[in-house]
């Protein structure tokens, strides 16, 4: 808005409306003509100057943020799955049964060796 159209409006709201209503007008264009000056209206962008230095500094902390999060999803993509996570834990339940089985077979082996050896110390000391 510039000068001449507001000494227009302000003419204009004069001869219609009276003075309390021309200085209310004039009061309305002074805020509005502050308010854009402050880009808080008019043009719809507000602008705002940031320094140099600061802006350097987010620059940094944003590249420094690509790099963390660059690392957690390289690291993500290297990490199993949930199928293949439950796949690892059933191997390792079947791993642990057959273990188990196994220990179980040495118990009965070991009972059997040592059967055996009772015989032959107890065949050994009867035939002298």
């Amino acid at each position: 808005m510039d000068v001449q159209s507001l000494e227009a409006l302000m003419r204009m709201l004069a001869d219609q409306a009276g003075p309390v209503f021309a200085g209310l007008g004039l009061l309305g264009a002074a805020l509005f003509w502050v308010l854009r000056s402050m880009g808080w209206a008019g043009s719809g962008e507000r602008t705002r100057v940031v320094a140099s230095a600061r802006l350097d500094t987010i620059d940094d902390k944003l590249d420094g943020l690509e790099s963390r999060l660059g690392n957690i999803e390289a690291d993500l993509e290297d990490r199993p799955t949930r199928a293949e996570m439950h796949e690892i834990q059933t191997m390792l339940a079947r791993l642990e049964e057959r273990a188990q089985a196994r220990a179980n077979q040495m118990v009965a082996i070991q009972a059997s060796v040592t059967r055996v050896e009772d015989f032959l110390i107890s065949l050994s000391r009867g035939s002298k």
